[in-house]
């Protein structure tokens, strides 16, 4: 899906949480907006600290969701906090949970130090769980794989 696509179904915010990487990342309605000031801070910090801002967008990305595009298109969908999976997981599932609705569907924990299975609909892309400190799930998303946008 194209980014004006997806804007069109006026579920997204139409003004950019952050700008990072090529990746254009949009909050759920009634989700974070940081807008320009927060643009203008990501291209400046780019350089200087692009780890710990890929680190603090990727955190609020998970904890309220939204949609990532790069050149290409749809990057990554983060669920909205009350959304499930078709297996039920969803913000505030146990891990245990987790580990029973995917482990037989090749989930293992990421580089980025989330689980991550395949989304069998979709071949390339996955989901990314990330897990919260109290053992519960903090974050639901799917991604194409890639570490940036293209």
């Amino acid at each position: 899906m194209a980014e004006e696509a997806a804007l069109a179904t006026g579920k997204l915010a139409s003004a950019p949480v952050s700008a990072l990487e090529g990746c254009t990342v949009l909050s759920w309605q009634g989700g974070p907006a940081l807008g320009q000031a927060q643009l203008a801070a990501d291209s400046a910090l780019a350089s200087a600290g692009l780890a710990g801002k890929r680190e603090e967008r990727d955190k609020a990305f998970a904890a309220a969701g939204g949609a990532s595009f790069g050149k290409n298109g749809l990057h990554e969908l983060g669920a909205p906090p009350d959304a499930r999976t078709a297996e039920g997981i969803g913000v505030g599932s146990p891990l245990a949970d987790l580990h029973k609705a995917y482990d037989a569907r090749g989930l293992k924990l990421g580089a980025a130090g989330r689980f991550e299975p395949p989304v069998a609909e979709k071949p390339g892309w996955r989901f990314e769980f990330t897990p919260a400190a109290d053992g519960t799930v903090g974050g639901v998303a799917i991604s194409d794989g890639v570490v940036k946008c293209r």
